[in-house]
């Protein structure tokens, strides 16, 4: 699970908290800021990158379909 956020410290937070609970060790935490579109871009380069399925990201459906947009302007 990839999960976008602004801040790094919580999006670390967030992710111990969700392997803990669900015991899914695979959780990763990559900088997402909405208010800047290079940092929307970075963060879909970096994901496409990785070349992983979009179930793998967990965003809102409004961010998800922001950032499908974005990768083919």
């Amino acid at each position: 699970m990839i999960i976008g956020c602004r801040d790094e410290s919580a999006g670390l937070r967030a992710c111990e908290e969700i392997a803990v609970e669900t015991g899914n060790t695979d959780v990763h935490c990559r900088l997402l800021d909405l208010a800047s579109l290079a940092s929307v871009r970075r963060f879909a380069q970096q994901f496409l990158r990785r070349k992983l399925p979009y179930s793998w990201l967990f965003l809102p459906v409004f961010l998800f379909f922001s950032l499908v947009y974005f990768l083919y302007l």
